[in-house]
């Protein structure tokens, strides 16, 4: 069901046509991103009151599990648990990190974590830097035309090929992780 305002410090203001809430908490304290997908103006797309130490999806992990994908949006870890059923958190930006104890957490309650970031040049540098800070191996979706992430390779490619090529990513850097 879509959203029929947004407030803007504590002031209503009408949405856009399909506007949507997400909500998050993080040490108690309730966060939204809102989603206008037919916003005109780009800047109102998405509309977010979290910091950086919030990560999208958070909230709706299991207490353990097999893996945890960590990727940069709330698109991409909606996409990942609806065609794979796969974990993840999406981080604000592609430039921030995430803080050491919470990587530590990460890794406590899944047997494995894997970035997924864009293929574009700040993903693959931050697929780097993650690497390298935590020891935790990276995927990157093939390059192809309009495909910078995994949500791309669902619209523009479909569901099966999606989920044919997420799963032989993870399974080919699975099989070559130190474990």
């Amino acid at each position: 069901m879509s959203i029929k305002y947004v407030f803007y410090n504590e002031n209503p203001v009408l949405a856009e046509p399909l506007a949507y809430a997400y909500k998050e908490y993080k040490d108690d304290v309730l966060s939204y991103k809102i989603y206008q997908p037919k916003s005109a103006n780009k800047s109102f797309k998405w509309i977010n009151n979290a910091n950086y130490s919030v990560h999208q999806g958070y909230t709706q992990l299991p207490q353990t599990g097999d893996l945890l994908i960590i990727t940069k949006s709330l698109k991409d870890v909606m996409s990942l648990y609806d065609v794979v059923n796969i974990s993840s958190i999406g981080l604000q930006s592609e430039s921030v990190t995430v803080k050491d104890a919470v990587m530590d957490e990460y890794k406590s309650r899944f047997k494995h974590v894997i970035c997924l970031f864009d293929n574009d040049k700040a993903g693959k540098s931050l697929s780097v830097q993650f690497a390298e800070l935590y020891n935790v191996p990276y995927i990157l979706i093939p390059e192809m035309k309009n495909v910078t992430d995994f949500s791309d390779l669902v619209k523009y490619k479909g569901v099966q090929y999606a989920k044919i090529t997420i799963k032989k990513l993870i399974t080919k850097t699975l099989n070559n992780e130190q474990i």
